[in-house]
C-alpha cells in the first residue's frame, strides 16, 4: 500500500482516509491538534466521535472544548456533541462539562457512604 504524502507532520492521513475523511480534513485535524496541544490521534478520535453524533465543531468550538480538558478530548467531544444535538450551544455544553464533578472528586462518594451509614445505623437500632 502506497503512503499518501500530505506533508511531513500529518501522521494520521492514511487512517483518516480509511475512515472516510478527505485529505484536506485530515490536514485540518493535524493543524488543529498542533494548535490545541493534543495528539493528532486524539484529535482524530474526537472529530470522529462528534461526527458520529451528527455534529461538526468549528475551530473556535474546538478551542473552547480543549481548554479545560486536554486529556480525553474524544470522550468530552462526544459528550458536547450529544448536548449540541439536544439544543445546547457548544459554550453551554462546555460550561456544564466544567461544572460536573470529576472522577477523582470523592465528595459524591463520601455523601453516598454517609447516607448508607445512616440508613444502616437506623436499621440496626431497635
Amino acid at each position: 500500500m502506497r503512503r499518501r504524502d500530505s506533508g511531513p507532520d500529518c501522521r494520521i492521513l492514511n487512517v483518516a482516509l480509511r475512515r472516510g475523511l478527505t485529505a484536506a480534513t485530515a490536514q485540518w485535524i493535524c493543524q488543529q491538534a498542533q494548535q490545541l496541544g493534543v495528539s493528532e490521534r486524539e484529535m482524530l478520535k474526537a472529530v470522529l466521535r462528534a461526527a458520529k453524533q451528527g455534529v461538526w465543531l468549528g475551530e473556535e468550538e474546538w478551542r473552547l472544548l480543549a481548554s479545560p480538558v486536554r486529556r480525553r478530548l474524544a470522550k468530552y467531544a462526544e459528550y458536547v456533541a450529544r448536548k449540541v444535538k439536544q439544543g445546547y450551544t457548544v459554550a453551554e455544553a462546555v460550561a456544564e462539562l466544567e461544572n460536573t464533578p470529576r472522577r477523582g472528586d470523592l465528595t459524591r462518594l463520601l455523601d453516598v457512604v454517609k447516607t448508607l451509614a445512616v440508613n444502616i445505623a437506623q436499621k440496626i437500632r431497635p
